[in-house]
């Protein structure tokens, strides 16, 4: 029964994920046959409606093209004009329409649909397209209008009616491959055995004359005609517009054999194409899964062809495309300015960017662009300009990267071209006395740098020339000298900034002389591959000392009038013994370059008014620039770093002005740069500056002033930045006032200006590409704040005005608004002009008297207000401030990319944010990040969590306030920091018993510190607290071994060791001083078998045996008597019969006693009487016998000693010396 479930189970789970894919595949289906649909249907209204048709692109076209408003003069803008275009804006009668349900298509005659939600509208004629566009803005289910507009090519700056032949090895090897390290690479991947898989570049374009001889076997066939001419299956370009032709034969001549190109044409033989027929070849390129996209096109309209890159980026296509070739400001033209794109600036032959760019800060990168080598029909080749040609090098790149890395994903191309590009810089256009290209510089405008292959694909750098000049000023004439670290190496140079090549360059062979300001450019030739290095160039400005007597000098220090011939004057700081300490105007009148001494500490007022020669000055002692100092010269760079002040229009009317070094400036006056040619301004200490101060600056486009607090009104009117249109970037963070006209006509894309209190009329006025105005203690909006006569830019605005209570007319004008946010807001007097624009209408608000029914506003509020009441009176939809309503964009789902920030997008009053992490995917058990209290957060700044969500709380005036909670969004940049180390650490200190120790307070610390969860970047953390576990394990101290019971057997050891036998005594001793007293308590076995060894020792300690000497002796005394001869022997015997064998030591007292005993029983014995003649006791005199003499009465008797008294000395001997041992033991054991 249980298998037989198993199995069941089993089959349902394989059945569901059957089903799911199927589900999956089926709705996949279903997407690419409503998007080949959506092609064909395009295909066929190109081929029906625009056949024999001759349509006008913008350059061609008279009229006034875009918008027309009837006030343009007037004084008065209402917020009711309305962008009109003109009939010939709708000569294709097609319209763009995207919608979320049911329309009237206004009597279109045909609608093709079945990508995402767009509609392509067929109408009869300009007029018919031209009412409907009018009608269908009023429709409810319409999101947008666009026309289908008429497009233009990136190239052809010469005509192809008359092409610039060139043989075909001038084409082969064309100084762009060498330019952009292509020829190295094709000829080191030739050699190579790199697998390469085949790579398909899709070129959407005019065509591709296939039959070409340098497109063999390089042609995937696409049999894809969107255009009206032609045969409708066929690709072939015209032979009279062959621009697809050109741009693919890039491709082909910067590529092995495994890349090849498949193109889409789209544009007919008049050279007509349209938005439709553009995306038409985007999706087909797409749906045949092109690996790159080459789009040399631009395009107005932007919707549907972004729709169409972003579909290209989600399958992981890169999209390439031109930036264009106005040489304009233009940041609204498509591809190029989606940011999915990958958009390309030309450079021409010396690695200069373009006058022909359009300007757009969305340029990513730049390749040759500029009399590039192409192939055109019938088997020719000619040089033709245009940005179209950049975009196929990048796009070449590109593919050659996804070759080698086929996983390699849109994101990483474009990184890896940006970060192995070259440093390439945009004509001055302002040209030096001294010579031309010497004041080239860095723009935002041109993306990072140009394309180069071998760095790109990770090949070795060729070993560059070094220079020892530098780009800076050195008094007197210089040596130039160039050294090559490669032998092989041929060095070539030029000074007069022009790229150096074999054809242009001087051959390095010594070193050679610097009499002025010189660019200089070198590259090393390896002339065995045929191969130049990365160029090094450097600009020194060389100036000179005169004689004294060419000085006019007064006795205050003022030079009068220099009259030498010195064209680049470095002024000593004494003339003729007089220290210098400033000039008169006019007096460098003819000098080009000019170095003062520090003793001068000012430019005079006018000194170089009108001066046509003075191109630099630097002054390291100038602490003020007076009025008019350089006014209407043709000063191009200054250096005054220790200057503090700029007066008014001291650069007014420079010209060729361009850059400036001021890093202590303090103060900048009204008109100072106006009209100058300044590009950018760094002011960090930058306190004031005053109105019209940078006005009229069209080539300023940034400005850093960080420190800088007031914007004085002087002239009134002038704005600070007027019409300095390709300003982008103002850094201003502290302003708190911007006076009238402040940045209007600038290209500023944000107005993030959090402490400006007050603003004046028309401060952001034309600011086209404006999108986003943070000014949160704003307390009104002025009249026309941010409105224009003729708004250029599609992009909807963002409005965060917090404290404004007051509105004034024509405020925000018709540009597309999405969202504006009030909290304290009281009465307007105009309100943004977009439907379905989103509101936050607070508490406070009383009024409005402008008319906004019919504009659909989406209203957020707080129930019960007057902002609901007018909401509903005006037909607009209120939506209450809560939990459900107030996430306008959810968190991504998953945070996926390290440098990017999260935005907590809530609406709400008075917000305060704060940031929480969490390890669980839940939004409301996390932990609050310090400092994390902004509404964008950037992870990567604060401590990793696993999740991250944000808590909003919202409070409007006299209401309670509400926490809105974000949804959880999943750190897929994420990883945990390694914790291997630690955790053995930890498993370590766990695993110790904690008995053994005598202090663990170190250990518990180190173990207490909470470092869960911390993420890669935080390693260093988890290391740290690792080595101090590890450091405190080191360092902990076992407690002592217990010796208690070693000292206890130590208290028994007898007294009288003496009394012992040596060889006890001495196995006692061995163990006595064995002991090791300084064991810890891991050794206590060894400490407890001490104790036994002594208590086995003690127990076996033998006392030595009694001595028998004496005793012996005694006996052997008895055994030399004859007990016949006494009287009675019994006594003697009885005594001997005593049993005193085996005594030890100490019985010795008795075997004395007995040894004794016997002595005394024999000293008693009594012989027996003898019998003896009678002898005469005379006769003993006689004969002189005499018995023993016994001692006197008052003599001592000395005897020997005893064998008792013997022992009893070596007993006391013996006593001494145990005792000395066992005070010994003692004394070890206590140290």
């Amino acid at each position: 029964m249980k298998r037989a479930i198993s199995i069941l189970i089993a089959f349902v789970i394989a059945m569901s994920s059957a089903l799911t894919s199927f589900a999956v595949y089926a709705e996949e289906e279903k997407e690419s046959k409503g998007i080949n649909n959506f092609i064909d249907g395009i295909v066929e209204l190109t081929h029906e409606y625009d056949k024999g048709k001759e349509f006008v692109t913008p350059e061609e076209d008279e009229t006034a093209q875009i918008q027309a408003f009837s006030a343009r003069n007037s004084e008065e803008v209402t917020d009711i004009t309305e962008t009109e275009y003109t009939l010939q804006d709708f000569q294709t009668a097609r319209l763009i329409i995207r919608a979320d349900g049911n329309f009237d298509k206004c009597g279109a005659l045909e609608d093709v649909s079945g990508f995402e939600d767009f509609h392509i509208l067929q109408y009869e004629s300009p007029e018919a397209a031209m009412d409907a566009y009018g009608q269908l803005q009023k429709e409810k289910n319409i999101l947008e209008v666009d026309l289908d507009l008429v497009c233009t090519y990136c190239g052809y700056e010469s005509s192809p009616d008359d092409p610039d032949i060139i043989p075909k090895d001038e084409f082969l090897n064309d100084w762009s491959r060498d330019r952009t390290q292509s020829k190295r690479l094709q000829e080191y991947l030739a050699k190579s055995n790199i697998p390469m898989k085949e790579v398909i570049v899709g070129v959407v374009d005019t065509g591709i004359d296939y039959n070409h001889e340098i497109f063999e076997g390089r042609v995937e066939r696409t049999y894809f005609n969107a255009s009206s001419s032609g045969n409708a299956n066929d690709e072939m370009d015209s032979e009279t517009i062959y621009h697809g032709t050109t741009v693919s034969s890039i491709v082909i001549n910067n590529s092995p054999k495994n890349v090849k190109v498949a193109v889409y044409k789209v544009s007919d033989s008049n050279d007509d194409l349209t938005v439709t027929t553009i995306c038409a070849g985007l999706l087909k390129a797409i749906e045949k899964q092109s690996d790159i996209i080459n789009v040399s096109l631009t395009s107005p309209n932007e919707s549907l062809i972004q729709e169409c890159v972003l579909k290209a980026y989600a399958e992981n296509i890169p999209v390439f495309a031109p930036v264009g070739n106005h040489g304009m400001l233009d940041m609204a033209l498509y591809p190029a300015n989606i940011s999915e794109c990958i958009a390309v600036s030309a450079t021409d032959f010396n690695n200069t960017t373009t006058f022909m760019n359009d300007l757009t800060l969305n340029s990513d990168i730049s390749a040759p662009g500029e009399h590039i080598a192409v192939a055109i029909p019938g088997n020719r080749y000619a040089r033709f300009s245009g940005t179209s040609y950049s975009s196929p090098y990048a796009a070449t790149l590109g593919a050659l990267l996804k070759s080698v890395t086929p996983e390699i994903t849109v994101d990483e191309i474009d990184a890896r071209l940006k970060g192995t590009s070259l440093d390439v810089k945009r004509y001055s256009e302002t040209k030096s006395l001294q010579g031309a290209y010497m004041d080239n510089y860095h723009s935002l405008y041109d993306g990072i740098g140009m394309i180069q292959f071998a760095n790109a694909l990770g090949l070795e750098k060729i070993i560059a020339p070094e220079l020892n000049l530098e780009n800076k000023v050195y008094v007197g004439e210089q040596i130039c000298t160039i050294t090559c670290p490669n032998e092989k190496a041929t060095v070539l140079y030029t000074t007069d900034g022009i790229y150096p090549t074999l054809e242009n360059a001087n051959i390095y062979t010594e070193p050679f002389e610097i009499t002025q300001r010189t660019r200089i450019r070198t590259v090393a030739y390896y002339a065995d591959g045929g191969y130049y290095s990365d160029e090094v160039e450097a600009t020194p400005r060389i100036h000179h000392t005169d004689s004294d007597e060419n000085f006019e000098i007064d006795n205050d220090g003022i030079i009068k009038r220099y009259t030498g011939n010195v064209l680049d004057l470095f002024v000593p700081e004494t003339i003729n013994g007089v220290t210098v300490t400033g000039f008169d105007k006019g007096a460098f009148n003819a000098v080009i370059g000019l170095i003062l001494p520090k003793t001068v500490t000012e430019i005079p007022t006018g000194a170089f008014s009108k001066n046509s020669t003075i191109e630099f000055v630097c002054g390291k002692g100038i602490i003020t620039v007076k009025s008019s100092a350089f006014s209407q010269s043709n000063i191009m760079n200054v250096e005054f770093p220790a200057a503090k002040h700029i007066q008014g229009n001291a650069f007014y009317l420079a010209s060729k002005f361009c850059s400036g070094y001021f890093p202590n400036i303090e103060t900048i006056d009204s008109g100072a740069f106006s009209y100058s040619k300044i590009i950018s301004f760094y002011g960090p200490d930058v306190q004031e500056i005053g109105d019209g101060a940078f006005g009229q600056c069209s080539r300023l486009e940034k400005v850093y002033f960080p420190q800088c607090k007031i914007t004085n009104e002087i002239w009134g009117g002038n704005g600070t930045f007027e019409s300095c249109s390709r300003l982008t970037s103002a850094d201003m963070p502290l302003i708190t006032n911007l006076t009238a006209n402040a940045f209007s006509g600038t290209s500023i894309l944000k107005a993030d200006f959090p402490f400006v209190e007050t603003i004046t009329q028309r401060a952001f006025y034309e600011c086209d590409y404006l999108e986003y105005i943070n000014m949160p203690l704003l307390l009104s909006v002025p009249k026309q704040a941010f409105s224009s006569y003729f708004p250029r830019n599609t992009e909807p605005r963002f409005f965060c005005l917090d404290s404004v209570t007051q509105i004034e007319q024509d405020a925000f004008g018709t540009y597309p608004t999405s969202r504006v946010e009030f909290s304290h807001l009281e009465s307007a007097k105009s309100l943004p002009q977009t439907e379905e624009c989103i509101i936050s209408m607070p508490s406070t608000f009383r009024e409005c008297t402008k008319d906004t029914k019919g504009r659909n506003y989406k209203v957020y509020g707080t129930k019960g207000t007057y902002a609901e009441q007018w909401a509903n009176e005006n037909g607009h939809t209120f939506i209450e401030v809560s939990q459900d309503t107030a996430v306008l964009t959810q968190l991504p789902e998953k945070y996926t990319d390290a440098d990017s920030v999260l935005t907590a997008d809530v609406i709400g009053f008075n917000r305060t944010y704060q940031w929480y992490g969490s390890f669980t995917a839940d939004n409301t058990t996390g932990a609050p990040i310090d400092g994390a209290t902004d509404k964008d957060f950037n992870p990567i700044d604060y401590p990793a969590y696993p999740y991250y969500y944000c808590v909003v709380t919202s409070t409007d005036v006299g209401y309670d306030p509400i926490e809105i909670h974000t949804n959880v969004t999943e750190n897929t940049t994420y990883h945990s920091a390694d914790y291997t180390e630690y955790n053995k650490a930890v498993e370590q200190a766990n695993a110790i018993d904690r008995s053994l120790y005598q202090d663990l307070t170190a250990l518990d610390e180190a173990l207490s510190a909470d470092i869960s969860g911390l993420s890669n970047a935080q390693q260093n953390v988890v290391d740290e607290q690792t080595e101090k576990i590890k450091a405190a394990l080191d360092n902990l101290v076992l407690k002592p071994a217990d010796y208690s019971r070693v000292n206890e057997q130590i208290n028994t050891v007898p007294e009288h060791l003496e009394y012992s036998t040596d060889k006890t005594v001495n196995a006692l001793n061995e163990i006595l001083n064995g002991i090791d007293y300084g064991l810890d308590i891991t050794k206590q076995d060894e400490v407890d078998s001490y104790a036994e060894q002594l208590q086995n020792a003690i127990s076996a300690l033998e006392y030595k045996p009694a001595d028998y000497t004496e005793y012996d002796k005694a006996v052997a005394k008895t055994k030399g008597l004859d007990k016949e001869k006494y009287v009675d022997f019994s006594q003697v015997e009885k005594e001997l019969a005593v049993d005193v064998d085996g005594r030890n030591i100490t019985q010795q007292e008795e075997v004395d006693l007995q040894t004794k005993a016997i002595l005394a029983a024999i000293d008693a014995l009594e012989e027996k009487p003898q019998e003896q003649p009678i002898i005469n006791p005379e006769q003993d005199k006689t004969n002189g016998s005499t018995t023993p003499d016994k001692p006197g009465k008052n003599e001592s008797v000395i005897s020997p000693m005893t064998g008792s008294e013997t022992y009893t000395c070596v007993f006391t001997a013996l006593a001494a010396l145990s005792f000395a041992t066992v005070l010994l033991v003692r004394k070890k054991k206590d140290n």
